[in-house]
């Protein structure tokens, strides 16, 4: 059986925290212990909030204090319709694999001389894996969209669908704190404006994820010019806290990468079944990557 003793209280207070976890024993033990203790499940290998409804508060009213302190972040996407509409000039799968691999080195180049002008930093997946989305993932990206419209009401073509594609080149800016933050958000809209990049921006604090996401996404309209041609690729840049996302498997956005796959095969009664058979319920496996999260957000500034 799991223990619940209030604070740390894995198989006795004995169990090790897995090695991937960047936050510690210590921080979790202390946050756990004010907000009513966890159990620690070896199934879904998760520190499990005894109360969840304490953790999703915390969790909220500490996303509400980061997103006080960035304050307005413009332009925003919810106030440029048009932005929804922003196309790829590519109008197949296969073009837009090919116009995002070749606007690869000056795409890099131009998020690193932010990030590094900045004292920041850049991550585009281990080895630039994750610079340009997979051919599967675009093509499951449109499908879903095809799917979704339908739903609506609507007919779009696979070609309408490519040619809306967001993130098929994407990067990351990582900052250590809001004053940093700040300042790289400035000068990518500054730098944007000089080279006539569209750009807006989504402040994901500003929204209430289910699975505690939080962050600031750019939606940018990455233009080049190949072989005499004029490309637009409508590319995805994320600005990360390094107490968030550090580009290591360590940070709280990955290791909750796993408990958040947990939450998608949730059985028909609601839960997953816990290392002792008993039932962890989808609020629960959320608490518990919120829990993360909180301990990530108290260290910005």
């Amino acid at each position: 059986m799991a223990s619940r003793i209030p604070g740390f209280s894995p198989s006795g207070g004995k169990e090790p925290l897995p090695t991937h976890h960047v936050i510690s024993k210590e921080n979790i033990e202390r946050r756990m212990g004010e907000l009513g203790g966890c159990t620690f499940d070896s199934t879904v290998q998760a520190y499990i909030p005894i109360y969840p409804e304490k953790v999703h508060e915390a969790w909220l009213a500490q996303k509400e204090i980061i997103r006080e302190k960035l304050g307005q972040i413009y332009p925003k996407d919810t106030e440029a319709m048009g932005s929804y509409f922003w196309k790829n000039t590519a109008k197949t799968v296969e073009d837009l694999l090919e116009h995002a691999k070749q606007g690869i080195p000056h795409f890099k180049a131009f998020l690193e001389g932010i990030a590094t002008a900045l004292e920041g930093k850049t991550y585009f997946g281990e080895g630039d894996e994750h610079i340009v989305k997979t051919r599967d993932s675009i093509k499951d990206k449109v499908k879903r969209f095809i799917i979704q419209q339908a739903g609506y009401g609507n007919t779009v073509s696979e070609q309408i669908a490519t040619m809306l594609i967001n993130d098929s080149l994407r990067g990351t800016i990582i900052v250590n704190d809001i004053p940093q933050c700040l300042k790289v958000l400035a000068m990518l809209r500054n730098e944007c404006a000089i080279v006539k990049y569209d750009l807006v921006f989504s402040n994901k604090f500003e929204d209430d994820y289910k699975n505690g996401y939080i962050g600031i996404h750019a939606k940018v309209v990455y233009k080049y010019t190949f072989s005499g041609q004029e490309r637009s690729v409508v590319s995805e840049v994320q600005i990360h806290f390094n107490a968030i996302e550090n580009g290591t498997p360590f940070c709280p956005s990955q290791v909750t990468h796993s408990i958040y796959e947990q939450t998608r095969q949730i059985n028909e009664n609601g839960s997953v079944t816990s290392a002792d058979s008993s039932a962890i319920s989808k609020e629960s496996l959320e608490a518990a990557i919120k829990m993360q999260f909180l301990i990530g957000m108290e260290k910005i500034v």
